[in-house]
């Protein structure tokens, strides 16, 4: 007797509806280990979220969650839960650069809650640019220009 491939993704489904497991840990295809979210069939280098930073620069092998909130980075549109999306943090809208380290403290933006390490979270400074000169708000030292 063969069991059908659609059997695994139906009983994953009742127990999220029964249980209340979110994802469960259940495989949604592909023929790739799943290492317990349910991620088999996502592509490795892809963007899951989104966000133009590649899952594995969020290191989604790792299963990383920067902010404890239960959304591991790979699948989080604000990984460090600063309240600026990952987005605007990564750098560019480019998936073939890196994200960008503001202060160079090896911690990438979207993982920073003070992107440019002026001791000021980059929740209250923003993605704005108050002084206009093209730095936003979070990764500029000087954001008002008074060249304090």
């Amino acid at each position: 007797m063969k069991i059908s491939r659609t059997l695994p993704s139906i009983l994953c489904v009742i127990s999220f509806l029964t249980l209340g497991l979110a994802g469960a840990g259940c495989d949604t295809g592909g023929n790739r280990p799943d290492a317990g979210g349910g991620d088999a069939d996502v592509p490795s280098g892809g963007d899951f979220d989104e966000d133009t930073i590649t899952d594995d620069d969020e290191l989604r092998g790792d299963r990383i969650d920067t902010d404890g909130d239960g959304i591991e980075d790979w699948r989080d549109t604000d990984s460090d839960g600063d309240g600026l999306l990952d987005i605007d943090e990564a750098g560019d809208l480019r998936l073939d650069t890196p994200p960008i380290d503001s202060d160079l403290d090896g911690a990438p933006d979207y993982r920073d809650t003070d992107s440019d390490n002026n001791g000021y979270p980059d929740g209250v400074e923003g993605v704005g640019d108050f002084d206009l000169d093209g730095i936003p708000n979070y990764r500029d030292l000087d954001d008002d220009n008074d060249l304090a």
